[in-house]
């Protein structure tokens, strides 16, 4: 299992967009960390839902943007959308999904996700939301 990226405060004169990154498949986290770093963000990986929901109880404040997996073991990427969402309402959370039919479309109209991606996703698919979204 890759490392838990330890949370930056990204007060320290880094003004590059921080990423939360929520997905329990290693691979799927170190590529996407990779290219969005090439991309100019700074990043924090985990792979378990709960510590993530813990690190950005920390510095929701200082966190830019959400990408999350939908089918995690420990909680639910709708879960911790919610969850993410009460601790900053304007948070945007982008939702990566093998099961894109399965998520509940009102969630999009209620602004829960500024976007869903559809796995497997390419990174230049994914480095293009985020842009539009940050940009």
């Amino acid at each position: 299992m890759a490392e838990q990226t330890p949370p930056s405060d990204n007060t320290g004169g880094d003004a590059r967009p921080h990423i939360l990154l929520v997905d329990d498949e290693d691979m799927i986290t170190d590529m996407a960390k990779d290219a969005l770093e090439d991309r100019g963000y700074s990043v924090s990986v985990f792979n378990n839902p709960e510590v993530a929901l813990g690190a950005f109880r920390n510095m929701s404040r200082n966190v830019d943007l959400i990408l999350v997996d939908h089918a995690m073991p420990e909680m639910s990427g709708i879960q911790l959308a919610e969850e993410c969402r009460s601790l900053n309402p304007d948070i945007p959370i982008v939702m990566a999904t093998g099961y894109a039919a399965g998520i509940d479309e009102s969630r999009m109209t209620e602004g829960m996700f500024a976007a869903i991606l559809e796995k497997p996703y390419r990174l230049k698919a994914l480095c293009e939301v985020i842009d539009q979204i940050l940009g």
